[in-house]
C-alpha cells in the first residue's frame, strides 16, 4: 500500500471517528452528571411553593398540594410521575445503565486510538522504506 493511502485513511476515517466517539463519551458523562445533580436536589427537602415563569415577563406563585411526587423524564420523550424514593431508585438504575454505556464507548475510543497508532507506525515504516 502507498503512503498516501494510509495517510488518507488516518485523516478522513480514523480522526473523525475518534472525534465523534470522544464526543459521545462526553455527552454520556454530561447525562451522568445531570442525574447526579438531580439526585442531590431530590435529597433536599422539596418546597411547598415556588415561583413559575409563564412568559419571559410574567411570573406567578404556585403552591404545591403534594410535594412528595416529581416528574422525571424517562426517555423517548416520556415523563413519569414518581415518588421521591421511586425517582431516586430510577436515577440509580439510569446511572448504572449510562455508566455501562460510557464504558463501552470509552473502549471504542481506545480501539480507534489503537488503530491510529497502527496506521502511524505503518506510515513511519513506509516512509523509512521509501527511497528519497
Amino acid at each position: 500500500m502507498e503512503y498516501s493511502t494510509f495517510n488518507t485513511f488516518l485523516e478522513s476515517t480514523l480522526k473523525p471517528a475518534l472525534a465523534a466517539a470522544s464526543l459521545v463519551v462526553l455527552q454520556v458523562q454530561e447525562d451522568i452528571d445531570e442525574y447526579d445533580s438531580l439526585r442531590l436536589a431530590l435529597l433536599q427537602p422539596l418546597p411547598s411553593s415556588t415561583t413559575c415563569s409563564l412568559t419571559p415577563n410574567l411570573q406567578c406563585n404556585a403552591k404545591l398540594d403534594n410535594n412528595n411526587m416529581v416528574f422525571i423524564e424517562v426517555g423517548l420523550g416520556f415523563v413519569a410521575e414518581l415518588s421521591v424514593p421511586e425517582a431516586l431508585e430510577f436515577i440509580e438504575a439510569k446511572k448504572l445503565s449510562l455508566n455501562v454505556l460510557k464504558y463501552y464507548r470509552e473502549s471504542k475510543v481506545q480501539q480507534i486510538k489503537q488503530h491510529m497508532e497502527e496506521v502511524v507506525l505503518s506510515l513511519q515504516l513506509l516512509q523509512a522504506a521509501t527511497p528519497n
